[in-house]
């Protein structure tokens, strides 16, 4: 995984959030809460502000892969 993350690092930053949420499906979560869940990840690097809807709902959608493989595989 990367040293820092940023708003583009979508499969990075699913990681990471799976590694730190495993118990929370994605589709749960709010857009505004995903936001900050991101911005609180201790590799996240960039400005807490500087995102859009459109890219936080395909870090959902990667995070939710990520959730169900990690899923099937348990």
């Amino acid at each position: 995984m990367a040293d820092q993350l940023w708003w583009t690092d979508e499969d990075e930053l699913a990681q990471a959030l799976a590694d730190k949420y495993p118990q929370i499906n994605p589709r749960e979560v709010r857009l505004r809460d995903l936001c900050t869940f991101v911005a609180g990840l201790p590799t996240f690097a960039d400005d807490p502000n500087a995102t859009n809807e459109d890219q936080l709902q395909g870090i959902q959608d990667a995070w939710y892969a990520e959730y169900e493989d990690r899923r099937r595989v348990a």
